[in-house]
Protein backbone atom coordinates (compact mmCIF):
# COMPACT_ATOMS: atom_id res chain seq x y z
CA UNK A 1 0.00 0.00 0.00
CA UNK A 2 3.23 2.20 0.02
CA UNK A 3 2.49 3.38 -3.91
CA UNK A 4 -1.34 4.08 -2.58
CA UNK A 5 0.12 6.35 0.50
CA UNK A 6 2.23 8.37 -2.15
CA UNK A 7 -0.80 8.99 -4.31
CA UNK A 8 -3.14 9.86 -1.47
CA UNK A 9 -0.64 12.10 0.67
CA UNK A 10 -0.06 9.81 3.20
CA UNK A 11 2.48 8.17 4.85
CA UNK A 12 2.30 4.51 4.97
CA UNK A 13 1.92 4.21 8.52
CA UNK A 14 -1.05 6.96 8.37
CA UNK A 15 -2.25 5.17 5.27
CA UNK A 16 -2.27 1.51 7.92
CA UNK A 17 -4.04 3.08 10.46
CA UNK A 18 -6.83 4.41 7.68
CA UNK A 19 -7.52 0.97 6.64
CA UNK A 20 -7.59 0.27 9.80
CA UNK A 21 -10.44 2.39 10.20
CA UNK A 22 -12.48 1.28 7.48
CA UNK A 23 -11.53 -2.57 7.89
CA UNK A 24 -13.75 -1.71 11.44
CA UNK A 25 -16.05 -0.08 9.55
CA UNK A 26 -16.83 -3.13 7.03
CA UNK A 27 -15.51 -1.00 4.13
CA UNK A 28 -12.73 -2.76 3.34
CA UNK A 29 -10.75 -6.04 3.87
CA UNK A 30 -7.29 -7.07 3.63
CA UNK A 31 -5.83 -9.72 1.31
CA UNK A 32 -2.65 -11.43 0.90
CA UNK A 33 -1.06 -9.99 -2.36
CA UNK A 34 0.05 -12.55 -4.68
CA UNK A 35 2.99 -10.74 -5.93
CA UNK A 36 4.49 -10.00 -2.82
CA UNK A 37 3.77 -12.48 0.07
CA UNK A 38 4.78 -9.67 2.74
CA UNK A 39 2.47 -7.44 1.31
CA UNK A 40 -1.66 -7.04 2.21
CA UNK A 41 -3.95 -5.47 -0.16
CA UNK A 42 -7.13 -3.26 0.63
CA UNK A 43 -10.11 -4.67 -0.94
CA UNK A 44 -13.83 -2.64 -1.12
CA UNK A 45 -16.48 -4.69 0.25
CA UNK A 46 -20.33 -4.93 -1.01
CA UNK A 47 -20.59 -1.73 2.24
CA UNK A 48 -17.74 -0.22 0.96
CA UNK A 49 -18.13 0.02 -2.86
CA UNK A 50 -22.10 1.15 -2.07
CA UNK A 51 -20.63 3.61 0.20
CA UNK A 52 -18.43 4.61 -2.64
CA UNK A 53 -20.74 5.02 -5.20
CA UNK A 54 -23.38 7.16 -2.96
CA UNK A 55 -20.24 9.33 -2.58
CA UNK A 56 -19.63 9.79 -5.92
CA UNK A 57 -22.77 10.81 -6.72
CA UNK A 58 -22.74 13.76 -3.89
CA UNK A 59 -19.20 14.43 -5.55
CA UNK A 60 -20.68 15.14 -8.76
CA UNK A 61 -23.74 17.41 -8.03
CA UNK A 62 -21.42 19.20 -5.77
CA UNK A 63 -19.22 19.39 -9.04
CA UNK A 64 -22.46 20.18 -11.01
CA UNK A 65 -23.48 23.33 -8.80
CA UNK A 66 -19.99 24.91 -8.30
CA UNK A 67 -18.83 24.52 -11.60
CA UNK A 68 -20.23 22.94 -14.17
CA UNK A 69 -23.73 24.39 -13.89
CA UNK A 70 -22.26 27.90 -14.56
CA UNK A 71 -21.24 26.97 -17.95
CA UNK A 72 -22.65 27.39 -21.15
CA UNK A 73 -22.68 24.19 -23.90
CA UNK A 74 -19.67 25.72 -25.77
CA UNK A 75 -17.37 26.00 -22.36
CA UNK A 76 -18.64 22.64 -21.14
CA UNK A 77 -17.36 21.38 -24.69
CA UNK A 78 -14.29 22.93 -24.38
CA UNK A 79 -13.48 21.85 -20.96
CA UNK A 80 -14.57 18.58 -22.02
CA UNK A 81 -11.67 18.71 -24.76
CA UNK A 82 -9.23 19.70 -21.90
CA UNK A 83 -10.28 17.13 -19.55
CA UNK A 84 -9.42 14.08 -22.35
CA UNK A 85 -6.50 16.07 -23.20
CA UNK A 86 -5.20 16.05 -19.74
CA UNK A 87 -6.55 12.30 -19.04
CA UNK A 88 -4.88 11.15 -21.79
CA UNK A 89 -8.13 10.69 -23.64
CA UNK A 90 -9.49 8.14 -21.28
CA UNK A 91 -13.88 8.30 -20.60
CA UNK A 92 -13.29 6.69 -17.34
CA UNK A 93 -11.72 9.77 -15.95
CA UNK A 94 -14.20 12.37 -16.64
CA UNK A 95 -16.02 13.87 -14.14
CA UNK A 96 -19.09 14.70 -16.60
CA UNK A 97 -20.24 11.34 -16.49
CA UNK A 98 -24.33 11.11 -16.75
CA UNK A 99 -25.35 12.11 -13.36
CA UNK A 100 -27.15 15.33 -14.64
CA UNK A 101 -29.92 15.59 -16.95
CA UNK A 102 -28.94 19.20 -17.62
CA UNK A 103 -28.97 19.64 -21.42
CA UNK A 104 -25.93 21.74 -21.83
CA UNK A 105 -23.98 19.09 -20.59
CA UNK A 106 -25.68 15.86 -22.81
CA UNK A 107 -22.90 15.66 -25.52
CA UNK A 108 -19.77 16.62 -22.87
CA UNK A 109 -20.61 13.11 -21.40
CA UNK A 110 -21.80 10.93 -24.30
CA UNK A 111 -18.19 9.31 -24.16
CA UNK A 112 -17.83 9.41 -20.15
CA UNK A 113 -18.70 6.26 -18.08
CA UNK A 114 -18.12 5.79 -14.32
CA UNK A 115 -14.60 3.86 -13.61
CA UNK A 116 -16.56 1.80 -10.82
CA UNK A 117 -19.29 0.53 -12.56
CA UNK A 118 -20.70 -1.38 -9.45
CA UNK A 119 -20.68 -3.14 -6.29
CA UNK A 120 -19.05 -5.58 -7.27
CA UNK A 121 -16.38 -4.36 -8.40
CA UNK A 122 -13.28 -4.16 -6.03
CA UNK A 123 -10.56 -1.37 -5.77
CA UNK A 124 -7.21 -3.05 -4.82
CA UNK A 125 -4.21 -1.74 -3.25
CA UNK A 126 -0.53 -2.68 -2.62
CA UNK A 127 1.18 -2.59 0.61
Amino acid sequence: MTGLAGVVGLSPSGLTRAIERLERRGLVHRVACQDDRRGAMAELTAAGSTLLMEAGVTHDAALRRLLLDHLSAAESEQLLRVWQRLSGGEAGACPMDGETDSASHQRERSGCSRSHDGPEEETNAHE
